[in-house]
């Protein structure tokens, strides 16, 4: 007799922990999408009534007008309800200084400060259990596995990403292995963040395994990878020894008569339509060229 035939008190009694965990998957899944319903709502009732509706400890430093937005309303109370529900789990698992911190200065800075903060108890993102998190962060720093896995380069060979691959595709299996969210979205709901020329490289050891992952890359260049459906480009940001300081943000909105300005140099195909587009072609779109 197989277990398939076997009366239900005498099945393995091994599934009953597996159903009580898909049970619980159900529930933390079944609440996270109550509260985008109501999100939803929300949008289309200022839609309707073209206003929105803020919560009591959400104050407004700026409300959106004008022609460039398609629906203002619809889309600052999309901002809010994203403030409000948006909440992401810092996977605990691994140790410094490869995971949990990275680079706080220089062109690659982005990285080590996203985890700080995103880590950090004040921030208003971080979740504080994982079943109420939206996204899933996987806290492992690039730029700090080639530190300390491989400087000094001497060799052609210790350019090989192997190693590299190794560390991210480990560190998904013990997750993966400890916990359901991955298994549960194929990590579609899961990223990583780096400004590391490397980074793109990352995830190439498995491409099944990464297919649904999300990076969010300071590299966001298609021929190495980049999936702009998928993945999500950040600006490199070089930050001096001086530290991270507040945003200055001169003049409001109204008052500024410059939308956009970049500077720099026609390298690479994407730049050279963009310059031919933006360069001198709009007061209000300041580009300089060296």
């Amino acid at each position: 007799m197989g277990f398939s035939q076997l009366p239900p008190c005498m099945k393995p009694a091994k599934s009953r922990p597996q159903l009580l965990l898909n049970k619980k998957i159900r529930s933390s899944l079944e609440k996270i999408e109550q509260g985008l319903a109501r999100a939803r709502a929300a949008i289309r009732e200022a839609i309707r009534s073209r206003n929105f509706t803020s919560s009591e400890n959400h104050t407004d430093t700026f409300i959106p007008s004008g022609s460039i937005y398609l629906n203002p309303y619809a889309f600052h109370q999309s901002h809010i309800e994203m403030e409000k529900r948006f909440k992401v789990w810092s996977y605990r698992e691994g140790e410094s200084p490869l995971t949990h911190e990275g680079p706080l200065n220089g062109v690659y800075s982005i990285e080590g400060h996203f985890i700080s903060e995103i880590e950090s108890d004040r921030s208003p993102f971080k979740a504080q259990v994982p079943d109420e998190a939206l996204a899933f962060f996987l806290p492992l720093s690039v730029t700090s596995i080639i530190q300390y896995i491989y400087l000094p380069i001497r060799t052609m060979a210790d350019y090989s990403r192997d190693r590299l691959r190794r560390v991210v595709t480990d560190y998904v299996d013990v997750i993966a292995n400890k916990y359901p969210y991955w298994n549960r979205s194929k990590g579609a709901d899961h990223f990583m963040v780096s400004c590391h020329d490397w980074a793109p490289d990352a995830s190439l050891a498995n491409p099944e395994l990464f297919n649904s992952f999300i990076r969010i890359l300071c590299n966001a260049n298609i021929s190495e990878g980049f999936r702009p459906k998928r993945d999500v480009p950040i600006p490199e940001i070089f930050i001096n020894f001086e530290g991270l300081r507040p945003p200055n943000f001169g003049q409001g909105p109204n008052n500024r008569s410059i939308l956009a300005f970049f500077e720099g140099r026609a390298h690479g195909f994407i730049r050279e339509i963009l310059f031919k587009h933006w360069k001198n072609k709009d007061n209000e779109v300041v580009v300089e060229e060296h």
